[in-house]
């Protein structure tokens, strides 16, 4: 009984160990990308357009009845031509370089992906800046405090 009971163990124990040499979980890398497109967006962004983006994404957040699409184009009216342009090229990039992970940017996205970000996405707030924005501000990427390992 004891052998029995101890084959099924190292049954189980192998699997286990196989895996946690494999590396990172799938979703790891759509991570680190979500992460430097931020990153990328956020840089692109005067103080002036920093400062509306978090007073806009504030009062989404702290709002009964939030107007997502109305304060996209608070944004978007802000934004300079430039600023728009850093935004859709960053996310247009994005896009293309989860497409060539196996991922998408709709409903049925990559597991632990952006799947929840651009799930809520019409292909009309694919292009649009204010949008963009937004729905990066909102998603706070989960994971070890500070951001670390």
């Amino acid at each position: 009984m004891k052998h029995i009971v101890f084959a099924l163990l190292a049954a189980l124990a192998l699997p286990c160990a196989a895996s946690a040499q494999q590396g990172p979980p799938p979703g790891g890398g759509m991570m680190q990308m979500h992460q430097q497109m931020r990153a990328d967006m956020l840089g692109a962004l005067t103080p002036q357009s920093k400062t509306m983006l978090a007073t806009v994404a504030g009062q989404l957040a702290t709002s009964t009845a939030p107007d997502v699409k109305a304060a996209a184009a608070q944004l978007d009216a802000a934004l300079s031509p430039a600023e728009k342009q850093a935004i859709l090229s960053q996310h247009q990039a994005m896009m293309q370089k989860m497409q060539s992970m196996g991922g998408s940017g709709g409903n049925g996205g990559p597991p632990g992906g952006m799947s929840g970000m651009h799930g809520t996405m019409s292909a009309g707030d694919m292009n649009d800046p204010g949008m963009i924005l937004i729905m990066m501000a909102m998603r706070v990427p989960m994971g070890p405090p500070g951001g670390g390992p």
